[in-house]
């Protein structure tokens, strides 16, 4: 029988859960989170606000020890990518925020023989990059030495909505998949195609491919789905903003502007407010899709 939300089949515990989307995404397919993690109290709210109070312990994951953890068939790790963002400082696994990453793997240590069969971390496609991939050979390592054989994956929030995300994925099983990253879809849209090139370099690590097809694109535009709002609406910039944000555009930006502006067609754009040579500056994308939205303590 095909497992439904409300018949849980397998347990997880969400690790840097924030307000519970990657849950949101398990409990689709039948997995219920049992335990979830997050420092941050505004965080903690949303999550209540929607899920299960007694599952989510706020809390720093350094002072979390392994049997505190119920038992689970998948952990989850959506951990900081301050460290390892292009938009970041790139300090990597060494960083303070980025460096939780071993925190979650010490706590997998600690488990045991409890540990989960399955793990799955989430991080930016900087990852990749991050210290020339010394990085990710030490996570893969890492994950390794703790009994997992490992696999990466890319995805896109565009293939699904108009927003440009790009994430990385690693999942981890503690029995190997009939499957070799040599004989893998290398290069299709779900792995990248330098995976194989990082496979080569590291023959000691134990990484796996799993059978995977790429999703159908959905094919969205902002206008398929941007809120039309009537003109005398009071979410409009009035004349004083506006002329604020033609004059932070530079020439590139400006004359993109100008060409919208003289097609006869309706169509949308967004905009990112961006700090340049130490100014704020507006930016317009060419396309129509929302990129990553940037946050106030940096990154996306």
């Amino acid at each position: 029988m095909t497992p439904t939300p409300s018949q849980p089949q397998y347990r997880a515990a969400e690790f840097f859960a924030g307000i519970g989307l990657v849950g949101e995404a398990l409990g689709a397919e039948g997995v219920e989170v049992v335990y979830a993690n997050d420092i941050d109290p505004v965080k903690e709210r949303l999550f209540v606000a929607n899920y299960d109070t007694s599952v989510f312990h706020r809390g720093d994951i350094r002072e979390i020890a392994g049997r505190e953890i119920p038992d689970i068939d998948v952990a989850t790790a959506s951990f900081p990518c301050t460290d390892v963002s292009l938009a970041g400082n790139r300090a990597g696994l060494d960083g303070e925020q980025s460096g939780m990453f071993w925190e979650f793997a010490r706590i997998l240590q600690e488990m045991g023989e409890r540990r989960p069969r399955a793990i799955l971390l989430e991080n930016v496609v900087g990852f990749c990059s991050s210290n020339g991939g010394e990085d990710l050979r030490a996570a893969f390592g890492r994950l390794n030495g703790l009994g997992y054989f490992c696999d990466l994956v890319y995805a896109d929030a565009r293939w699904f909505v108009p927003q440009s995300r790009p994430r990385l994925f690693i999942v981890g099983s503690l029995s190997p998949l009939d499957s070799s990253v040599a004989t893998a879809t290398i290069g299709s849209e779900v792995r990248p195609p330098w995976f194989a090139a990082f496979a080569a370099r590291h023959s000691d690590l134990k990484l796996q491919a799993m059978a995977l097809t790429p999703p159908a694109s959905a094919g969205q535009s902002l206008d398929a789905v941007v809120e039309r709002v009537p003109a005398d609406d009071e979410r409009w910039w009035d004349r004083q903003r506006t002329e604020a944000f033609l004059l932070s555009l530079s020439d590139v930006n400006a004359a993109r502007l100008k060409r919208l502006k003289a097609s006869e067609a309706l169509t949308w754009r967004t905009a990112y407010r961006r700090t340049r040579h130490g100014r704020p500056v507006w930016e317009i994308r060419e396309d129509q899709i929302s990129g990553c939205l940037r946050t106030a303590r940096g990154g996306s």
